[in-house]
């Protein structure tokens, strides 16, 4: 076996551990969407379980590449990705901090007030694990059209937060629900931060690709 496909084998295995924290985090996100649709807060424990294996995979992920940056002296394009999957790898640890935060807030949440609410968080909610899923294709397959594509994606969460924020509005003025108000907003407000993370990393995809700084979906 040459010394170059020694190479590439060491630094594919890394990527694919990058994806298989994408992939994680997918299943965090369809947990917190099943709990949201059918009130089985058991999921919590599962959520909870993901984001402590994120937290770790990030630390191990930016050790391997540092130790392979510091050993392997990688070539133009292989360094640009390796830089761009230690950025990437923050983004998706931060975004299982969210996808946990979600569930916790929903917890505390009175499913009567979320009752109306509740199709269009489960909705938002879908679009990001569509969005995910193009990521982590578009990071696989070094695939700069499939990454631009994907981030449109974030418009459409974007128009349901916003509709999501005025059914929100439209309950402020029952009696008693001023906590139930805040954290309804807060629900709303992490997921659509979701969407700007998986747009970055994104971004990222590009800078790998074609070494070069892009403001997508701004």
């Amino acid at each position: 076996m040459t010394t170059r496909i020694v190479y590439e084998q060491k630094l594919n295995g890394i990527y694919q551990e990058v994806v298989e924290m994408g992939r994680i985090l997918i299943d965090s996100l369809k947990k917190v969407a099943i709990m949201i649709d059918t009130e089985d807060l058991s999921l919590m424990d599962p959520i909870k379980e993901n984001e402590e294996r994120l937290n770790k995979l990030e630390l191990s992920l930016e050790d391997q590449f540092i130790v392979f940056i510091a050993t392997e002296a990688p070539v133009a394009h292989d360094l640009r990705k390796i830089v761009s999957s230690i950025k990437i790898v923050s983004h998706l640890e931060r975004m299982g901090d969210y996808a946990l935060h979600i569930g916790k807030k929903y917890v505390k949440s009175n499913p009567k007030f979320l009752q109306l609410l509740r199709p269009r968080l489960i909705r938002m909610i879908h679009t990001l694990i569509q969005m995910l899923e193009g990521t982590l294709e578009a990071y696989t397959k070094n695939d700069v059209i499939k990454a631009e594509q994907t981030a449109t994606l974030d418009d459409e969460i974007d128009t349901e937060h916003k509709k999501f924020l005025n059914d929100v509005f439209q309950q402020l003025s029952l009696p008693g629900n001023e906590k139930e108000f805040a954290r309804a907003l807060n629900l709303g407000r992490s997921i659509e931060r979701l969407g700007d993370h998986i747009t970055n990393i994104c971004e990222w995809i590009v800078y790998a690709e074609q070494f070069r700084h892009v403001e997508l979906n701004p």
